[in-house]
């Protein structure tokens, strides 16, 4: 369910920020590549050289939950974007709870089952996110076209925003440093 509901909000954005900038801000399409390159730096940065220590530090649920809230709250932010300045702030915070997002789901989800079944368990997911990803497009299209152009960012800050809330409640104990979701 986490998969899904990450993977639906954010393959809506991934689907109308071209359009978003342009209709909004009135962006080129080479300015808009720069923000896409600035989100994948940050990306990259994040998981390839602070998420272990993080999640030494704080668990993977921990850093779910402040992940999932981080994008979440970007993705609420976006709707109102007025400026190229505040959409760069923004798409920087986006990046940021996305990027403690992945790994530690991952994590979670395969420390979830037991040892046999992992490999299913991931597949699962993994199918959630296919499926979120064909579904995304279309509804981030209809809201952009049918509610206004900062609707697919709403909508997608609440699917998130009810991610986390599901985070929040989900029977997870700590066990040292790792957390384990109970089966």
């Amino acid at each position: 369910v986490l998969f899904f509901l990450l993977t639906l909000g954010f393959s809506q954005i991934e689907a109308v920020f071209s359009l978003f900038a342009k209709d909004r801000l009135q962006m080129t399409v080479s300015q808009v590549g720069w923000v896409f390159t600035m989100i994948g730096v940050i990306v990259g940065l994040v998981q390839g050289t602070a998420i272990g220590g993080l999640t030494r530090r704080f668990g993977e649920r921990r850093l779910l939950q402040i992940g999932f809230f981080v994008l979440a709250m970007a993705l609420f932010l976006l709707a109102g974007v007025t400026s190229i300045s505040s959409l760069l702030l923004i798409t920087g915070l986006m990046a940021l709870g996305n990027a403690l997002n992945m790994p530690s789901l991952m994590s979670l989800l395969s420390r979830s089952a037991a040892a046999h079944v992992q490999g299913g368990t991931l597949g699962v997911g993994q199918s959630a996110r296919a499926m979120a990803r064909v579904l995304g497009p279309a509804v981030g299209g209809y809201c952009y076209d049918h509610l206004g152009i900062g609707s697919p960012f709403i909508v997608a800050g609440c699917l998130v925003a009810g991610a986390w809330l599901l985070i929040m409640g989900l029977p997870i104990k700590n066990t040292g440093n790792l957390s384990r979701v109970w089966p």
